[in-house]
């Protein structure tokens, strides 16, 4: 038995890409930054495997808006406290 694997359409991929970019801007409207970022990483996949560059360049922004909304992650934040407890204790 062989696997004969079908790839979707391009317009399709295309247009579930616009979705999940369209669901992360609702998501990120709505303060769900998480769930908006995770949205705009599954788009972003989508928009690089058909070459679409202005759909990237445009979730790339989002990704971007949305980790700043985040803020530092935990290995920042403990560098943070790791260097002003050092500087304390000078």
């Amino acid at each position: 038995m062989t696997c004969i694997r079908i790839s979707p359409p391009p317009e399709r991929v295309q247009m579930l890409a616009q979705i999940l970019h369209q669901r992360g801007d609702y998501e990120y409207a709505a303060g769900h930054y998480q769930p908006a970022l995770a949205s705009y990483e599954k788009a972003l996949d989508l928009a690089r495997a058909t070459a679409d560059v202005q759909r990237e360049a445009d979730l790339l922004r989002a990704i971007g808006r949305t980790h700043y909304l985040l803020g530092p992650h935990r290995s920042s934040r403990r560098r943070t406290t790791t260097m002003q407890l050092t500087i304390t204790a000078s």
